[in-house]
């Protein structure tokens, strides 16, 4: 087993790779936290990366795991940008109170 956590901005990669039974080869898993206000919350896991498939090397399948980890980690930030800028764009179009 070989396991590697990293930070990206305020959001946590915690990647891990097991060896299959019969040294047929290691599997990889990944979790990602967001880190930022009060208690971590999970945004994306996957724990059988690449639906399962057998890497060679511990080192390959957890190289793997991380670039799935940071990839989720854009993902989840282009889904923010894009709620903060719906947000925005109702309130700049919102009429006026009544006065």
């Amino acid at each position: 087993m070989q396991f590697e956590d990293r930070s990206d901005g305020q959001y946590r990669i915690y990647a891990g790779t097991m060896e299959m039974c019969k040294g047929r080869g290691f599997l990889a898993a990944v979790v990602v936290h967001r880190t930022g206000e009060g208690q971590p919350q999970e945004v994306y896991r996957d724990m059988g990366l690449s639906c399962s498939y057998p890497w060679s090397s511990s080192t390959q399948a957890l190289i793997h795991a991380l670039a799935d980890g940071a990839h989720a980690v854009r993902a989840e930030q282009l889904r923010d940008a894009s709620r903060h800028a719906w947000r925005a764009s109702l309130a700049a179009t919102a009429p006026a109170p009544p006065t």
